[in-house]
């Protein structure tokens, strides 16, 4: 009966995301060694698309990452970063608009810096003063780290990271479908995400797919509007007919 009520439980958290879609699947269109890794072009297609159309209406961006204790002993045994977090966390890259609706209230000054480049993460107040110290660190190393990449952004220029500290008051969706993870978190670490303050990591991603990886969610009116071909067409992503899904 317990896994009955979980199920049932998960189902609904599910269902209050509804009206979203994801990308779920696309063609391999004229720049097909790009699609298959070997080049950026496809990437830049798909993040000039987003960026056309971030933060309008029923267009937000959403991705998390949990990040456990086998990832971070491996980390601090290889001395990957010079700084480890001590405790495993999960980490959301949300957009202005998606932590508006979904998430915690977020400052306009700190909005204006992300849309100008700086890389601005919110911290849960629940951090222990040396896991936050250690965690602040790997960010912002992790951040700054030179990253080769054909799509340039204002992070790029001038690589600043802020740190602001927040307090959970309410239970985040973490878009995960591994069954042995929650699928709430009260005290995620949140970045706030802009075009302009990507690193290449994210910035190349925002064409992946599915209901875990993918990074952009449209409701059913910018699917129509967006998903268009022939708006599409503007960034050369019509020949790949990306199709969307509901949650």
């Amino acid at each position: 009966m317990q896994k009955v009520a979980q199920l049932h439980q998960i189902q609904n958290r599910w269902a209050e995301y509804s009206n979203l879609e994801v990308l779920y699947k696309e063609q391999v269109g004229d720049n097909a060694s790009s699609f298959s890794g070997q080049g950026g072009e496809h990437a830049k297609e798909y993040y000039d698309w987003y960026q056309s159309i971030e933060g309008k209406d029923g267009v937000y961006l959403v991705n998390t990452t949990y990040y456990n204790t086998d990832t971070l002993r491996v980390w601090r045994e290889g001395q990957v970063y010079k700084h480890t977090p001590t405790a495993p966390y999960w980490e959301m890259i949300a957009s202005p608009n998606y932590l508006a609706k979904y998430g915690p209230s977020v400052d306009q000054n700190l909005i204006h810096q992300a849309q100008t480049g700086t890389r601005v993460y919110l911290i849960p107040d629940t951090l222990t003063s040396a896991n936050r110290e250690n965690l602040e660190g790997y960010l912002h190393d992790y951040s700054v780290r030179d990253r080769e990449s054909a799509i340039s952004t204002a992070f790029g220029q001038h690589k600043r990271v802020v740190f602001v500290t927040y307090s959970p008051s309410k239970e985040m969706f973490l878009w995960n479908e591994d069954a042995s993870l929650p699928n709430v978190s009260i005290d995620p670490i949140i970045l706030v995400s802009t075009t302009q303050n990507m690193i290449p990591m994210e910035s190349e991603s925002l064409w992946a797919n599915g209901l875990t990886n993918s990074y952009i969610k449209l409701d059913s009116t910018a699917t129509e509007k967006y998903l268009d071909s022939g708006y599409l067409s503007t960034y050369g992503l019509d020949d790949n007919k990306p199709i969307s899904s509901r949650v």
